[in-house]
């Protein structure tokens, strides 16, 4: 059944109420209730029970156990204190304070399981190193985050890889092209914010790109005065700056076996899902031998990580329900028939780079964003005969910078929460640089719509 321009109602709703609430869930679930209100008016509640039911098949429980064991990987590292063993293993060749935030880049880059690990770990390991040096908490903040989403969405074995691949694999237009994951990595190469961003930050870090606006400024006030952080952010840091300097012990063992143990195994294996197991099952008795915790603290773990992914796993679970109640309503098609006649595609994978940023930039939602915007890209792109690697490239670039540079997005709060200053001192000291990247992303989206 046809419904009409009606049934761009429900991603608009998703949008405006993305921006009114600047919560990632409830506009999401609120637009799998529009849907079934359309094809099944006030009888909806049925119907929409068997499309949420419908999600629960063999690849959509896939996903949801790999975010849960992804979650519960990156606690055991977090707890077990690897890091910070791998941190004092290297901290007699970061004697300066380049060298020790090019440290917090690299260990950003091989903790790439998940960008909320990536924070939590790079912060509270770089700090110690950084803060006797006099370098403002803005710099840490800004290498912890900009090194986080980037590292994520081009290894393909992290949390992003495992949501956003099972989105794509979900949508019948790549049939007869690839596979969802097959795609994702694909377009990694085309993810031209991720490589940018990242390549941005030990440019900045050795001097190449200059510090500038609220960087230069926090830069000026550390070095001068020796504030690493504001007056503003006083209220953030309990800590003495000696007791911040002071640098955990750790085995760094309990970090490179559990690696390996999940990058070897998922290689093996060809299952991201069974290298987490095993990784888990091996950080356990690892752990154990070597008193690093108990079996009970090892349980407690896992039902930490749970716990710790439990919003990511709600939003995994509605992004894929919104896949399934957009189709219900057809909107696929709607777009694909009214919209695809007037786009061309060279110039469409840079179109969807500005506008997915512009949506994870204005709403925070770098998760809920890409996961109704799939559904209506990919099948555009399609339709259009534009590069399909290549615009999810661009729809991936896009939330990736959206992470980075929106104000009050889940990891920009988290970073600052980390290094100890105000969202606010994150986001504005780090725009500049995240700007600069999606400036060249979207060079690169336009040339290479034309020549790829």
């Amino acid at each position: 059944m046809e419904y009409g321009i009606i049934v761009l109602l429900p991603p608009v709703a998703v949008v405006a109420l993305a921006l009114i609430t600047k919560r990632p869930w409830e506009p999401l679930l609120a637009g799998t209730i529009l849907c079934y209100i359309i094809s099944d008016g006030f009888g909806f509640f049925f119907p929409w029970l068997d499309g949420l039911y419908s999600i629960f098949d063999e690849d959509g429980v896939w996903l949801m156990l790999c975010v849960l064991f992804i979650g519960i990987f990156g606690v055991l590292l977090e707890e077990s204190k690897g890091t910070f063993g791998i941190a004092n293993l290297i901290r007699k060749a970061a004697k300066t304070e380049k060298q020790s935030l090019l440290l917090g880049w690299i260990l950003g880059i091989v903790t790439f399981i998940d960008d909320y690990a990536i924070t939590i770990t790079v912060s509270s390991t770089v700090k110690p190193l950084t803060d006797p040096h006099r370098t403002p908490r803005e710099l840490l903040a800004y290498v912890t985050n900009s090194t986080a989403a980037p590292a994520c969405i081009l290894i393909p074995l992290s949390s992003w890889y495992v949501f956003f691949g099972g989105l794509i694999d979900k949508e019948e237009c790549i049939q007869g092209i690839s596979d969802g994951f097959s795609i994702y990595r694909g377009s990694i190469p085309y993810m031209f914010y991720g490589w940018a961003a990242l390549i941005l930050v030990p440019l900045v870090i050795l001097g190449i790109v200059p510090k500038v606006g609220r960087m230069k400024k926090a830069y000026i006030r550390a070095k001068e005065t020796g504030a690493i952080f504001s007056k503003e952010s006083q209220r953030y840091n309990s800590m003495t700056a000696k007791e911040a300097s002071t640098i955990q012990e750790g085995n760094p063992l309990n970090f490179i076996v559990p690696m390996v143990v999940v990058l070897a195994t998922t290689i093996i294996y060809g299952d991201l899902l069974v290298g987490l197991i095993w990784a888990t099952a091996a950080a356990g008795a690892l752990f154990i031998i070597n008193k690093t915790m108990t079996f009970y603290q090892w349980v407690d773990c896992l039902f930490k990580g749970c716990a710790d992914m439990a919003q990511m796993f709600f939003i995994m679970m509605t992004a894929l329900f919104v896949k399934t109640a957009f189709e219900n309503i057809g909107l696929g098609e709607y777009v694909v028939a009214n919209v695809a006649p007037l786009l061309n595609s060279n110039t469409f994978p840079v179109i969807v780079f500005i506008l997915v940023s512009a949506l994870a930039f204005c709403t925070g939602n770098n998760w809920g964003v890409p996961a109704f915007t799939i559904p209506m890209v990919l099948p555009l792109a399609v339709a259009c005969d534009a590069n399909i690697y290549l615009c999810t490239g661009a729809l991936l670039s896009g939330a990736a910078f959206g992470c980075n540079a929106c104000f009050f997005s889940d990891t920009t709060v988290l970073t600052a929460k980390c290094c100890g200053i105000s969202n606010m001192e994150h986001a504005l000291s780090q725009l500049p640089y995240a700007a600069a990247a999606a400036s060249v992303a979207a060079v690169l989206f336009l040339v290479f719509g034309f020549i790829a």
